[in-house]
């Protein structure tokens, strides 16, 4: 039977939570509000888009030099 995994230490939670902050807090006030949250995951989502839009681009290139060969 699997184990779920350890729960993160205080500080490792600490660490965490100030990250999400430093990324997700635009107006600095401590707070994530729902304006903000919503800006961030747009803005992974586009990053998520743009990087899998840059893989097929790449995955493309590479059949096309394999068709020439």
């Amino acid at each position: 039977m699997n184990q779920p995994p350890p729960l993160p230490s205080e500080i490792e939670l600490e660490s965490m939570i100030d990250s999400i902050l430093k990324d997700d807090d635009f107006n600095s006030d401590g707070f994530i509000d729902y304006a903000e949250f919503l800006r961030a995951q747009k803005m992974r989502e586009d990053q998520a888009r743009a990087q899998m839009q840059q893989q097929q681009q790449q995955q493309q290139a590479a059949q096309q030099q394999q068709q020439r060969h």
